[in-house]
């Protein structure tokens, strides 16, 4: 009897060690991850748990479109960053979630011309958007601490403004003109779907 009892009070300890930690990684206190979808591209964020059902962080990301040439000659790119505030409330500690996120975008067109007789030019057309994002999403982190998920949502701009860098005597043809001007105003104005298509990090 002495002895199941030795036995029993060497075991007790790594029980509730082992215990502890399983429930320590099943309800992670940071969560490190990185995604990708639609407006922002690619992106990177941090957030910690507040309380068992809510979290906070922030994020960065970018949104790079490869150099195209259109129909007359002009070489187009556009190149997008952003920052964050982001929150995500837990329904019942269950994976899915409500969240909030405040940001501040900066989105930029750079279209170069250097052919006659179109005339050269090299125009920077850009944006910078103060925006909202209420969303639902999910966010499964394992017990190793690999995290999982996804996002759905709307991005709301609050408030814009546009900026206009040119050199050279040539500007833009109407197609490209229109283009550039129809794609900011977008993004200025209009509410976007917001999706976050795959969230993939590690959870601590």
């Amino acid at each position: 009897m002495k002895t199941r009892i030795f036995a029993l009070s060497l075991l007790l300890p790594a029980s509730i060690a082992t215990s502890a930690f399983s429930q320590e990684r099943n309800n992670p206190d940071w969560n490190v991850t990185t995604a990708a979808g639609f407006p922002h591209f690619f992106s990177l964020q941090v957030a910690r748990k507040v309380t068992d059902k809510l979290a906070v962080g922030v994020a960065a990301g970018i949104s790079p479109v490869p150099e195209s040439t259109k129909s007359c000659g002009a070489q187009v790119s556009m190149f997008g960053d952003n920052f964050e505030v982001t929150s995500r409330y837990h329904f019942s500690r269950t994976s899915f979630f409500g969240g909030f996120n405040l940001g501040y975008q900066v989105f930029h067109v750079h279209s170069v011309q250097n052919t006659i007789p179109g005339g050269d030019y090299d125009i920077i057309d850009g944006v910078k958007v103060i925006y909202a994002t209420p969303h639902i999403g999910w966010l499964k982190v394992y017990a190793s601490g690999f995290s999982i998920g996804s996002e759905f949502g709307l991005r709301i701009p609050l408030t814009s403004s546009r900026y206009t860098e040119k050199s050279g005597p040539g500007n833009y043809t109407p197609d490209v003109g229109d283009s550039v001007n129809h794609g900011l105003d977008a993004l200025a104005k209009k509410p976007l779907p917001f999706v976050t298509l795959i969230r993939l990090g590690y959870s601590f």
